[in-house]
């Protein structure tokens, strides 16, 4: 039973419902995931509380959306930088991980 005002899931929600169920089942014990559009987008897992595992889901979903955001869609990298360094380098930078030097 769903419960809340609309009683109808879309089939996208479907779908990513039974993602995350079927991702969740293949961590640790105390698991929490976040799915959207075919793709986990924040999993906390392996942590002693369930708490605790909400809140680094929580985190790794405000990194994915931040991603996102024209400030770091707009950083500028050197000719050549491969494209895994360029993520690496945008998840550091929204979480306040770079020197002053990398800015």
């Amino acid at each position: 039973k769903v419960v809340t005002a609309k009683k109808e899931l879309s089939e996208q929600a479907k779908l990513d419902m039974v993602l995350g169920m079927i991702a969740i089942k293949y961590t640790q014990s105390n698991s929490v995931g976040y799915s959207k559009d075919g793709m986990m987008i924040g999993v906390g897992a392996g942590q002693q509380s369930r708490v605790d595992c909400v809140k680094l889901a929580g985190r790794k979903l405000s990194t994915w959306r931040l991603r996102f955001h024209p400030k770091v869609v707009g950083l500028k990298f050197k000719e050549g930088v491969k494209r895994q360094d360029r993520i690496n380098a945008r998840v550091r930078y929204i979480e306040g991980d770079m020197d002053e030097a990398e800015l």
